[in-house]
């Protein structure tokens, strides 16, 4: 299956109500969804400024170091309380 690539157009038409179900292994259907979500990714790059890349890093970083942060206060926490008694 490497090498593999997998072009899926979806046309929407007013004239056509039908609905397509393919049947897909989990393995195919990673890859697919894999390749959708690279492929926003990569728009939503082009889309954006430097600058404006710069502070999404930023902001991220910042609230995953504060969910750091208070994750290790609730294991000292509970640590701490599991000790006392």
């Amino acid at each position: 299956m490497q090498g593999v690539k997998i072009y899926l157009e979806l046309h929407c038409s007013p004239y056509l109500q039908d609905v397509i179900f393919i049947s897909m292994d989990d393995e195919l259907m990673k890859k697919l969804w894999s390749e959708f979500a690279r492929r926003g990714g990569d728009a939503r790059a082009s889309a954006l400024s430097a600058k404006r890349r710069k502070e999404i890093a930023i902001k991220a970083s910042k609230a995953a170091a504060k969910a750091r942060t208070r994750a290790a206060k609730e294991r000292k926490r509970s640590q701490s309380e599991k000790f006392s008694k």
